[in-house]
């Protein structure tokens, strides 16, 4: 064991005694208390008098309030950013269709052109003939 964990076990240890005497003292006092019936709790319609102002404690709250519109309007922000990602990344997609689309119908249509059907039959009710 190394002589800083020495220290800290006896720390602890020392704490715990004190923790255990300080309850077992709260607990003999309570029971004296009792015996003796002497009053040691507050009455049920007791108020203590408010530590901090009702100005003061307006501030908190309305400090509380900030904070939490704060992080929820840069939450919005964020699904924002993502969403306008997301959105640019479809319309390069789409693009993308667009452009492979428009190649293939470039070569179908010169695969047409050089074909040059014999017959000037239409197809699908077109004349595709090319002069």
């Amino acid at each position: 064991m190394r002589l800083h964990d020495i220290f800290e076990t006896r720390s602890l240890l020392t704490g715990c005694r004190s923790y255990k005497q300080a309850l077992d003292g709260a607990q003999e006092a309570r029971t004296l208390a009792l015996k003796f019936k002497f009053p040691f709790t507050r009455p049920a319609d007791y108020f203590a008098e408010m530590v901090k102002s009702d100005s003061h404690m307006e501030r908190i709250r309305q400090r509380l309030l900030n904070e939490s519109a704060e992080i929820k309007r840069s939450e919005e922000k964020r699904k924002e950013r993502q969403n306008k990602k997301y959105g640019k990344q479809i319309q390069v997609e789409k693009q993308k269709e667009r452009e492979q689309a428009k190649k293939g119908m470039d070569e179908r249509i010169k695969g047409l052109k050089r074909s040059e059907p014999s017959s000037k039959t239409p197809i699908m009710g077109h004349d595709l003939t090319v002069t």
